[in-house]
């Protein structure tokens, strides 16, 4: 990434284990945590357009974008990845797109501990080398 050209993460969080107010809940919960990394903002992902005459602006249930302009990739990656590994979070799966780049995160319960951090290695990989272009 260059100088301080803003770059947007969007990340979606998935459970299918989970209505759509949990989801909503999960998302708002790692939108707050994130907001304490060093982003130039967080804000909730837009929805499908609203129908003639409806007021408001929709979003999409689950999903926030996420602006950096600096080297986060890093504490981003390992706060998703804390988010995961939570019992409340058991079954999520975070969706992460970078620049046309999407990827795909979860961590099973059945995973060695090493399988996890080569996913993490892999994950933070490749979001850098998306933002990198």
């Amino acid at each position: 990434m260059s100088g301080n050209a803003a770059m947007e993460v969007m990340v979606r969080v998935k459970s299918p284990k989970a209505d759509a107010q949990r989801v909503d809940e999960l998302a708002r919960e790692l939108m707050d945590e994130v907001r304490q990394l060093d982003v130039r903002g967080v804000k909730p992902a837009p929805g499908a357009p609203l129908p003639s005459g409806a007021k408001g602006t929709a979003t999409e249930i689950g999903a926030f974008i996420v602006s950096i302009g600096g080297p986060v990739i890093g504490p981003l990656i390992g706060m998703l990845q804390a988010f995961l590994t939570r019992p409340s979070t058991a079954g999520t799966t975070l969706e992460i797109e970078v620049n046309g780049r999407k990827l795909v995160l979860k961590l099973d319960p059945k995973m060695t501990a090493e399988d996890q951090r080569r996913l993490i290695k892999e994950a933070r990989e490749t979001l850098e080398a998306a933002v990198k272009g």
